[in-house]
């Protein structure tokens, strides 16, 4: 038996006017997309159950490199797999499905692609050996369904919505129902920034989804909230500051002018199948900065910046960053970090684990600090007992792992940091690459980096010649075993 609940198309939503500016769209890194989400005008999806076939809704959105890549969710829950068929517009000579370890395997025939999903992910079907439109199919677990007159805070059923922003209060909740695309609108002109110039020169607006200093705060919902008419930088798309008790499931954030999703500040956040889309810079996914007891969990992300990040911004007395774990995720790295710990953090950080998680494409090639999996700082942290289990790199362009202490444009301290105990644990490296690791100076090192159980290019790794790690200056006791 199975259950499978396909969302409703959202009446009035179209396909893009000019595809092949869509097509586009990706290759302006600052530019707002004034077309916003629209339905895919290459792919088509069904179930097919039994002689009865369902048509499943899919949108596209521009992305990096190529694109735009086109998504669709259904919920589903059972022990027989659902049967789904994929339609595309170009001829279909081959295909594949990642992450690999899923164990997918289509079947092309006349009528499309078919393949069979048995449980909750995200699976990304490319065409021709190619990542030019990509399709990723999310599947979402049953959930109890919310009536609007039970939630408090704000309600957005299926079909097409706009929104200015929103404010939570203690207890409030934002759903955003399975078939629901809801648009951000840009500030009207009568509203002050909040800093008329930031770092990039950008008019910076109040956020646009916030919570402040809140407890029990809620995002719900397998719907879609669309930022893309807004000016790069404009507003904070969404924010939890300061907060207890955190909650995001299934919702989709697009096309986002900055951070997607920022946890900052927080005691006990929790996000969940959260699907992430964005191509501008600064538009990373998920920023964990500066909060404790996080979890992060079966996650699909692709964007223009960071994947998911833990940093501690905040100087002491804030709380740094600790006891965090992040799994299940499938993440498409198009220019920065996948996953790790990044940059600018002032404060201890410890106890963070990202585990059983697939990396499907990474092309880390922006600047040299980048890559898979890294712990980068550029403050005065100490950052230890790291650890990175069971992760999965399909492709990578740049390095599998990154390791560095140095200064740049975003350094607040004086004083560089430390990094302690780092393990990468049962990790698998599809492609012969590299990885990297450096300290800063002599009281400023890298102390305690093992690498067990870890492959690259199909072999496991012995030495530190057979991993391919460079050890640059002030860093010691790196180990493989």
């Amino acid at each position: 038996m199975k259950t499978v609940m396909i969302p409703p198309f959202p009446s009035g939503l179209s396909r893009a006017a000019d595809p092949a500016r869509e097509m586009r769209q990706g290759d302006e890194p600052h530019a707002a997309c004034k077309e916003g989400v629209r339905l895919s005008s290459q792919w088509r999806l069904f179930e097919d159950d039994g002689g009865i076939r369902r048509e499943i809704p899919v949108y596209s959105t521009p992305v990096t490199r190529g694109g735009p890549h086109s998504f669709a969710m259904i919920r589903y829950s059972g022990d027989e797999p659902v049967t789904l068929t994929a339609q595309c517009s170009e001829m279909i000579k081959s295909a594949e499905i990642l992450p690999s370890s899923y164990g997918i395997k289509p079947v092309i025939s006349d009528d499309g692609i078919s393949f069979g999903i048995g449980s909750a992910g995200h699976a990304t079907v490319l065409i021709n050996g190619r990542i030019d439109f990509p399709l990723t199919v999310s599947v979402l677990p049953v959930r109890e369904k919310i009536s609007a007159g039970s939630v408090k805070g704000l309600y957005f059923g299926p079909g097409l919505h706009t929104m200015d922003y929103f404010d939570f209060e203690d207890g409030d909740t934002l759903y955003v129902d399975d078939g629901a695309v809801v648009t951000a609108l840009p500030p009207p002109d009568d509203e002050r920034p909040l800093n008329p110039k930031d770092w990039a020169g950008q008019k910076i607006y109040r956020g646009c989804v916030l919570a402040s200093g809140k407890k029990n705060v809620r995002i719900e919902g397998g719907g879609i909230i669309d930022f893309s008419l807004l000016d790069w930088h404009a507003r904070s798309p969404v924010a939890f500051d300061r907060c207890s008790d955190v909650s995001v499931r299934d919702t989709a954030l697009v096309n986002a002018p900055a951070w997607n999703l920022n946890i900052s500040g927080c005691d006990g956040a929790d996000a969940e199948f959260v699907r992430i889309f964005g191509y501008r810079e600064n538009s990373d996914g998920i920023d964990i900065v500066s909060s404790q007891d996080v979890r992060v969990s079966g996650c699909f992300i692709r964007t223009g910046d960071d994947a998911v990040c833990v940093k501690a911004m905040a100087p002491p007395p804030r709380v740094g960053g600790k006891n965090i774990l992040c799994e299940k995720m499938v993440i498409w790295n198009d220019k920065v970090r996948c996953m790790g710990i990044a940059a600018e953090s002032r404060n201890d950080i410890s106890s963070v684990t990202f585990r059983n998680s697939d990396v499907i494409r990474s092309y880390a090639d922006w600047t040299t600090e980048l890559g898979s999996l890294v712990v980068y700082i550029c403050d005065k942290a100490e950052v230890s007992d790291i650890l990175f289990d069971d992760i999965r790199i399909e492709h990578e362009v740049h390095l599998a792992t990154n390791i560095l202490i140095t200064k740049d444009f975003w350094s607040k301290d004086d004083e560089a940091g430390r990094i302690r105990n780092i393990v990468f644990r049962n990790i698998k490296v599809t492609p012969k690459i590299g990885s990297r690791i450096a300290g800063y100076d002599a009281l400023h090192t890298v102390n305690g980096v093992a690498y067990e159980n870890f492959s690259v290019g199909g072999r496991r790794a012995a030495s530190v010649g057979d991993a391919g790690i460079e050890i640059l200056p002030f860093a010691e006791n790196i180990t493989v075993t």
